[in-house]
């Protein structure tokens, strides 16, 4: 017996009263349902109760219970889809290499992207249904003055948690380049003991989380060549 089978057991048996008290709180009902038999006894014609009609009627209630019981059951039971309000993190997202068409597509909401020496580029979908999540590139930028490495994370999904996500709360500068929302600040070093800066820039439906370090500490090149474009 599986484990709901014996829930809705357990249920069952908990929920179900014995007869006789069932019949107690019914009987009035149940009256309805006896019908009169009469029989010749000379002058006086006695009446009597037929039980087959109070016995099916007490079966009938007994089968409406325990069918209620079981469709309550097996719909609390039922897989639950994730809702557009549902919070998920990396464990319920596939990895796999990006596409050129997708990388394309980060061109398209990004398109500095395009000066990234890219080293790597991945995207994660969703488990459940196959939908894209979000695009991971990481790569450097070299200049005339300066040395970039390079992480972005471009999320579609609100609902996603990233890892590190606290890294990116509470960054001490806010700033519009262009048209696009961008607040940064210093979180540690990398591990080559460069500053390493967080980054949080907005595209309409789309959060980019960026890690960049700089070599020679400056950052405002990266921010102009990358958002003023």
């Amino acid at each position: 017996m599986g484990r709901l089978e014996r829930k809705i057991r357990k249920r069952l048996t908990q929920e179900t009263q014995p007869f006789e008290a069932w019949y107690e709180a019914h009987k009035d009902r149940l009256s309805r349902f006896e019908q009169p038999q009469e029989s010749d006894l000379g002058q006086v014609k006695a009446k009597r109760r037929s039980p087959a009609l109070v016995w099916l009627a007490c079966a009938l209630a007994l089968l409406f219970v325990a069918l209620a019981v079981t469709l309550g059951l097996l719909f609390n039971n039922r897989p639950q889809s994730p809702g557009s309000d549902m919070i998920f993190g990396e464990n319920d997202i596939a990895i796999e290499e990006m596409s050129s068409a997708e990388f394309e597509e980060c061109l398209e909401i990004l398109p500095s992207i395009a000066n990234i020496n890219v080293t790597d580029r991945l995207k994660g979908t969703h488990n459940h249904d196959n939908s894209l999540v979000l695009y991971i590139i990481w790569g450097n930028l070299q200049t005339s003055d300066n040395y970039y490495f390079i992480e972005m994370r471009l999320v579609f999904n609100k609902n996603f948690m990233l890892p590190n996500r606290d890294q990116y709360t509470g960054l001490e500068n806010s700033v519009m380049i262009g048209e696009t929302p961008v607040s940064y600040g210093v979180r540690g070093q990398d591990d080559y003991g460069f500053d390493q800066y967080r980054v949080v820039s907005e595209h309409g439906d789309v959060t980019a989380y960026w890690t960049v370090s700089s070599i020679n500490g400056e950052f405002e090149e990266w921010l102009q060549l990358t958002f003023a474009a």
